[in-house]
């Protein structure tokens, strides 16, 4: 990303690029990936799945880890089973698997968990004689190969594990199976369409109905068992994870840290579809679960009914609200997460306002006692995660010191939504996602 945004410049363009293109290369190598290891038909319908999903539309585009991840995955997987496919005779397999594993657990820690499995699976074909010694060896080369390039980077990784922020949600059994269920609904649904929508409710059961069709279908041509451990294993270890090690995510955090676990998911999909015995039988299926996806994009674009907000900061909007009512001499205090200083850009007339972030907070306070501003900006960012990020003790100073004049709230959460999340968060819940405070003294 670095160099992307060095050749194109510092724009969401140059940020999403390289997130994007992963994406796009995801869905070419799903399908070759599908194609190996069942055939044509299944390929193609997981692969369509996957690319109108709402779920992959939202991630990939982020300019984060996620669909990188996803696609050095799949990446991976096709060349790992190429590799015991051909005998383990073909070094260009050797080192692809080798490659694009060492850069997926590089770009995401937690790909390790598919590296796990790709181990288990090697040793049950061994214990049933599907495999060879000479494989067994040329594996365990890989394996350490990935370990000593992993190896100057294992402690970074291991202490960002431990320093994850904690959020309101106890990790409890009760929230591993919240946990679990709004992955499920997420990789269905992506993250703008409430449950409670009536085309959720009457296209769940034909997801559940493409997914037992799937799950027999893999059955009969003898993947089962590989697809199921894909899945599983690196969901049970994610849970673990969360017990032991202080990883306290909220619920709607999980799905977009495994989203190289979703090809699996609709290749089952993909694999049940298939298996209806003709179109038309298909397109009652299709179109609900086509129809629930397209309101479900809609919302997405229409920054609408996003059950984590976090995905839709407005801060080009409060930046230019703040500059066009922007006043010689205003103090401005930004929360350095809402990205508001990215897209802040005032007139050169008005040069001698000062900026602040919110880290700051205790130095912002002997500020203003020392100059006395008339006019001051806070621009904040409601969190459910890190609430305690939440300037409270400045905006208590701030009201002590000087007169509201103006308040905007941008975003605001749905009611039914809010109630809901008050309820599982066992906390109040913000009603907006992001605030503007205009302050004089």
């Amino acid at each position: 990303m670095h160099y992307i945004v060095k050749i194109i410049g510092f724009s969401e363009t140059g940020l999403r690029l390289l997130s994007v293109l992963a994406g796009f290369l995801s869905v070419i190598i799903f399908f070759q990936l599908v194609k190996f290891i069942t055939d044509k038909d299944t390929a193609f319908w997981s692969t369509i799945i996957m690319a109108v999903s709402p779920f992959v539309a939202l991630f990939a585009r982020m300019a984060r880890y996620y669909s990188l991840g996803m696609m050095l995955v799949l990446l991976s997987t096709l060349f790992c089973i190429k590799t015991l496919k051909s005998g383990g005779k073909k070094i260009s397999f050797w080192l692809g698997y080798v490659l694009s594993s060492s850069l997926a657990i590089h770009t995401f820690y937690l790909t390790i968990f598919i590296i796990i499995v790709q181990n288990i699976l090697l040793l049950i074909f061994w214990t049933k004689n599907k495999i060879s010694i000479k494989i067994i060896r040329w594996w365990l080369i890989s394996q350490l190969l990935i370990i000593i390039l992993f190896f100057p980077w294992s402690y970074y990784a291991f202490t960002q594990l431990l320093n994850t922020g904690k959020s309101g949600l106890v990790a409890e059994v009760k929230s591993n199976v919240i946990n679990m269920l709004f992955l499920f609904y997420s990789f269905s649904y992506g993250e703008t369409i409430f449950p409670w929508n009536p085309f959720v409710i009457i296209s769940l059961p034909f997801f559940l109905y493409l997914l037992i069709k799937g799950l027999y279908y893999l059955r009969s041509k003898k993947i089962l068992l590989e697809t199921l451990l894909y899945f599983s294993v690196p969901l049970i270890l994610m849970v673990v994870l969360i017990q032991i090690s202080s990883v306290y995510l909220p619920f709607f955090k999980i799905p977009s840290r495994m989203m190289f676990l979703s090809p699996f998911y609709f290749l089952i999909l993909g694999a049940g579809m298939s298996k209806i015995p003709s179109l038309k039988k298909k397109i009652p299926i299709l179109f609900i679960i086509f129809l629930t996806f397209f309101i479900s994009h809609k919302n997405y674009f229409a920054d609408k009914c996003f059950i984590n907000p976090t995905y839709i900061t407005p801060a080009r909007d409060m930046a230019h609200f703040v500059n066009f009512h922007l006043e010689e001499n205003d103090l401005i205090i930004s929360d350095k997460d809402s990205l508001f200083h990215l897209y802040f850009s005032p007139q050169k007339s008005k040069e001698a306002l000062h900026f602040f972030t919110l880290e700051d907070s205790l130095q912002i306070k002997e500020y203003l006692l020392r100059n006395r501003h008339k006019r001051v900006w806070l621009i904040t960012l409601n969190r459910d995660r890190t609430l305690n990020l939440y300037p409270f003790g400045l905006l208590n100073f701030l009201n002590s010191n000087y007169k509201l004049k103006e308040y905007k709230g941008y975003l605001p959460q749905d009611p039914l939504f809010r109630m809901v999340k008050e309820k599982m968060m066992k906390r109040k819940a913000y009603k907006y996602r992001s605030e503007i405070r205009l302050f004089l003294r």
